[in-house]
């Protein structure tokens, strides 16, 4: 009569007890009362005696009882159940979320600090940490990445084929580029050197790409901005105008200032002028080759400059000079008359017309004749504090007209000390300064209070307006702002103390497009590649866990080898000596589904096979780690 499986199940397990029992010293088998000896004896008794030895027989019934486990409901290997692909994907989408985070700050540390006009060492410093650290993140979480997809797929690929005890160890340890490399050298397959290629080319590339966004940025130092520190600052002397780069006799009677205040305003023709909304703000670097004034229609702007000290006494470095936001503005306003006799510039006196058919005489000066235009001004005229009133003839042989004008230039916007300020004497100079002569013109006019001064119809002031007023006011205000930015540059300067630029650095990115394309290409590749690795890996039972869990995946080759090293079996590929040759062990990963419900055995299947029998066929057979029970035989696959 056959016994119950669970008697055959304990008889088997006493079995196996029994080598270790027969094993025992004889003396631990006596009575109790023998047993009961001094502690001294008993510990240097138990010192002596040597550790049971298993024999291969022994190791044979393990495993042969760890089988019939399996076959009796129990797991060969690790039990598990099968993630569903929403909980896969989410793993997927959770790793992918990382990365688009750490993308999103590298786009936003770029573009923030980019944006700075210029930026100090501090400030540098905290870019470089910043965009360092977010580099070294998002490798970080590349590579990790790919080795979740590498994870999960060498199951995938363990249960393809059977493989070679060593295969299977640097399949499962691919995450390493020098196993990988080692399983394309030891594999005669073509699918497996293009999967090592491919995982070689982006586990580098994607570190390479990351890299080579620190080439598409570079400091610079800062050509737009400078940094304003406290110290000694230059600026101009501005209380009156100086001469002594114009009259020879260097003299600052009224006659000489006067003479060199036309002179600045025809100088500052050979300066750049923009519009009113170009001015620079505070702390832009000026350089000699940007606009120095200011105009839109009548009005016109001039914005003062700061040097730093430091770089004037400093041989080795370039000065360097900042626009302030303290400004002076110069305006004008004109009214217009045609002149209805002595227009021609022939007359020493002209006739103008007035509203309501009304007719005025005026005096000129001097006749100059047609084509050119005469400024006029009388210093006793005075108008208000930096104003004067010029009058003008436009003579004309066809079209003359007549213009008279009040120019003036205010004070100092944002002032914050004296040495700031603008004098009265210049501002009132500047404003009349294009009908100043300073010295006669011509010996035979006596008239010290009135000025004039004539310009050819081809030059920049004496172009004819054809009554236009609105040109002729911003005609007059360029003058005049002519004269005051001069007097600025050419002026002596004057120490006083404030905030002393110096120059910075600047985050300068030279290729975007380059930038996109690798922080685009990093995302869409890893979501791509995680969403199909994942996909691949789901049609076998993924093993979930640690070491432990992998130890138990593992088991039966731990068995069969342990087993092989007791027996005799020598070698990687497990050979031994028997009846029919040399064997060789094969794996295949396996989930097989168990008894309960949902849950599968996660377990390394062998294949035996004899290299060549005695008649000379080759010989296989599927046989588990036990004593060399035979569950089918089937035919050999390749390694």
């Amino acid at each position: 009569m056959a016994l119950p499986p669970r008697l055959v199940d304990a008889a088997q397990r006493v079995n196996l007890v029994m080598p270790v029992v027969r094993a025992l010293p004889s003396a631990l088998l006596q009575c109790p009362q023998e047993s009961r000896q001094s502690h001294h004896t008993e510990t240097a008794r138990h010192d002596t005696t040597p550790l049971p030895v298993l024999t291969p027989q022994d190791e044979m019934e393990n495993a042969s009882i760890l089988r019939n486990d399996a076959d009796n409901g129990y797991f060969q290997g690790l039990p598990a159940r099968r993630k569903s692909k929403t909980k896969v994907l989410m793993r997927v989408f959770s790793r992918w979320a990382i990365t688009m985070c750490l993308i999103m700050s590298i786009y936003t540390v770029i573009i923030v600090y980019s944006g700075r006009t210029v930026m100090n060492q501090t400030t540098k410093r905290q870019y470089n940490a910043l965009i360092t650290g977010l580099s070294i993140a998002l490798g970080l979480a590349v590579a990790s990445s790919l080795n979740h997809m590498v994870a999960e797929l060498r199951w995938w690929i363990l249960s393809r084929r059977f493989r070679s005890k060593r295969k299977v160890e640097l399949i499962l340890q691919a995450d390493n580029l020098k196993h990988t490399i080692m399983l394309a050298v030891r594999s005669k397959r073509w699918s497996i050197h293009l999967a090592a290629l491919g995982w070689l080319v982006l586990t580098i590339g994607s570190q390479v790409g990351l890299a080579a966004i620190g080439l598409c940025y570079s400091t610079e130092t800062a050509d737009k901005r400078a940094l304003l520190v406290p110290g000694n600052v230059s600026i101009a002397n501005m209380d009156t105008i100086e001469t002594a780069k114009i009259v020879q006799s260097k003299s600052n009677a009224l006659g000489a200032q006067q003479y060199t205040a036309n002179s600045y305003g025809t100088m500052s023709l050979a300066y750049d002028t923009a519009t009113i909304e170009e001015a620079p703000s505070a702390r832009a670097i000026f350089v000699p080759s940007d606009p120095l004034m200011f105009c839109s229609e009548g009005r016109c702007k001039y914005v003062f400059h700061e040097t730093s000290q430091q770089s004037l006494t400093d041989l080795n470095s370039n000065p360097v000079t900042v626009a302030t936001d303290r400004s002076i503005d110069a305006t004008t306003r004109c009214a217009a008359w045609p002149v209805t006799a002595g227009g021609n510039g022939a007359s020493p006196n002209i006739t103008v017309a007035t509203r309501n058919n009304g007719r005025f005489v005026i005096g000129v000066p001097v006749r100059g004749g047609a084509d050119q235009t005469t400024f006029m001004t009388r210093g006793s005229r005075v108008c208000g504090p930096g104003c004067a009133t010029v009058t003008a003839l436009e003579a004309s042989d066809t079209a003359p007209w007549y213009y008279a004008c009040n120019i003036t230039v205010g004070s100092v916007a944002n002032a914050t000390r004296p040495e700031h300020e603008v004098g009265s004497n210049l501002t009132a100079l500047a404003a009349a300064a294009i009908a100043l002569q300073g010295y006669a013109a011509s010996s035979l006019v006596d008239a010290t209070d009135l000025q004039y001064q004539m310009y050819p119809a081809e030059s920049v002031f004496g172009t004819p307006k054809d009554g236009t007023t609105w040109m002729m006011e911003g005609m007059l205000s360029r003058f005049a702002i002519g004269v005051v930015a001069v007097a600025a540059e050419s002026n002596e300067g004057q120490v006083v103390e404030g905030m002393m630029p110096m120059k910075g650095t600047k985050l300068s990115v030279s290729h975007w497009n380059l930038i996109h394309l690798i922080l685009t290409l990093t995302a869409a590749l890893q979501l791509a590649l995680g969403i199909a690795a994942a996909l691949v890996a789901n049609r076998v039972v993924v093993p979930d866990g640690g070491a432990v869990e992998m130890a138990q995946v593992m088991r039966t080759m731990a068995i069969r080898d342990r087993t092989a090293e007791i027996a005799g079996e020598a070698g990687e590929k497990g050979f031994a000596a028997g009846a029919g040759g040399p064997v060789t062990s094969l794996w295949i990963y396996r989930d097989r589904m168990s008894s309960q419900e949902g849950l599968y055995d996660l377990h390394m299947e062998e294949k035996r096979f004899h290299a060549r029998a005695e008649d000379g066929m080759i010989e296989m057979n599927q046989q588990r780690p036990d004593t060399g029970r035979t569950s089918r035989a089937s035919t050999a696959a390749k390694a």
